[in-house]
C-alpha cells in the first residue's frame, strides 16, 4: 500500500535509468505530483503492472496517476484508475516520446483531465497503443478532447472487446 505520498515527479514511485519494475497487487491512493501523482516512467525504463489500484492521484500538469515518456513503456494488465485528475493532459495516464503502451483487463473509471484524454493521452508514440478487454466509463476532458482517449502524432490505435460508456469531452 502506498498512499498519501508527493512529489515533483512521481508521487508515489519514481522509475528512470532504463530501470524494470514488476508491479503486482497493489493499493496505490491519493498521491500528488507535478508529473504523474503515483508514478512516473522515465529514461527508457519499462513498467509491467498485475493487479494495482490507482485511486485518487493528482497531477498538477500530466498524468494523473501516471506519467511515461522518453524511450519508456508500460504494460497493464487487470489495473484499475478510480477517480484521478490532472490540470493537463491524461486523467489517469499520459505517454510521451516513444515506447509502447498495453492494456489489457483495464478499467478506467471517472478520470478527468482539464486537457485533453480524460482516462488517457497519447502523443508521439512509436508503436501501436495496445487495448484488449478493458473498460472506460465515466471520464471527462472538462476543457479538451477525448473523453476517454485523446490521441496525437501518430500512435495507431488497437482496440478489442472493450466497452466505453459516458465519457465526456468538452471539444
Amino acid at each position: 500500500v502506498l498512499t498519501g505520498n508527493m512529489a515533483f515527479q512521481g508521487g508515489q514511485l519514481y522509475v528512470n535509468g532504463a530501470s524494470t519494475v514488476f508491479l503486482v497487487s497493489n493499493w496505490i491512493e491519493d498521491g500528488w505530483a507535478d508529473y504523474g501523482g503515483a508514478l512516473m516512467v522515465t529514461g527508457g525504463s519499462t513498467v509491467t503492472d498485475d493487479n494495482t489500484v490507482f485511486l485518487g492521484q493528482s497531477a498538477q500538469y500530466t498524468g494523473g496517476a501516471i506519467h511515461v515518456d522518453t524511450g519508456s513503456s508500460l504494460d497493464l494488465s487487470a489495473t484499475s484508475f478510480q477517480h484521478n485528475t490532472a490540470d493537463g493532459n491524461g486523467g489517469a495516464l499520459f505517454h510521451d516520446d516513444g515506447g509502447t503502451l498495453s492494456l489489457s483487463s483495464v478499467s478506467m473509471t471517472s478520470n478527468t483531465s482539464r486537457g485533453s484524454g480524460g482516462a488517457i493521452y497519447a502523443v508521439d508514440i512509436t508503436e501501436a497503443v495496445q487495448i484488449i478487454g478493458s473498460y472506460f466509463v465515466g471520464n471527462t476532458s472538462t476543457e479538451g478532447d477525448g473523453g476517454a482517449i485523446a490521441l496525437s502524432n501518430g500512435p495507431l490505435l488497437t482496440v478489442f472487446n472493450s466497452v466505453f460508456d459516458d465519457n465526456i469531452a468538452s471539444e
